[in-house]
């Protein structure tokens, strides 16, 4: 416990967590499917920001992610090499591991069509539709127009936090 915490509560001793053995293969079906673990942990993220480098003066990226808890470091790395992709990405201010995919050809080839094969349930189904419409729009090079960048902010702004249906 922070000292904080031990300040806080004087009474109260720590107990230790148990480990937890890993299962000695991630299943498709725990991952993605159903109440899968990206439904409860994943994230589809559609990230803009002023570029000098595109005509528009934004560039696109997409990125999908998982976070947990930093001692969940190994179970992490499992999904990394079941997925094949991807790399690991640690908070400076919160013991947090992230696993992130942002190679457009990544999520196109391994990330979609995993969760095409093994479908999200719930609000996070429709988050990951739009993702999918923005991510075929990058293939087509849509981003890269006004028009098409106009497209992409829009339905961003419906995404995750801001999902109004």
């Amino acid at each position: 416990m922070s000292d904080v915490l031990k300040k806080a509560f004087p009474v109260i001793a720590p107990v230790l967590r148990p480990e937890v053995e890993l299962p000695s293969q991630i299943s498709s079906q725990w991952l993605g499917g159903g109440a899968g673990f990206i439904n409860g942990e994943g994230c589809f993220y559609i990230l803009t920001s002023k570029s000098k480098l595109h005509k528009t003066g934004t560039s696109v990226q997409l990125q999908f992610s998982i976070t947990q808890h930093s001692r969940d470091e190994k179970l992490m790395l499992k999904l990394k090499d079941f997925l094949k992709c991807g790399f690991l990405k640690y908070s400076k201010n919160q013991p947090l591991v992230i696993f992130v995919v942002t190679r457009l050809s990544d999520i196109q080839n391994i990330i979609v069509p995993f969760l095409e094969k093994n479908t999200l349930q719930g609000i996070k189904y429709k988050d990951y539709l739009d993702f999918v419409q923005i991510m075929r729009m990058m293939v087509n090079k849509d981003h890269l127009t006004i028009q098409g960048l106009h497209k992409i902010k829009e339905i961003k702004s419906g995404m995750n936090d801001n999902r109004k249906d």
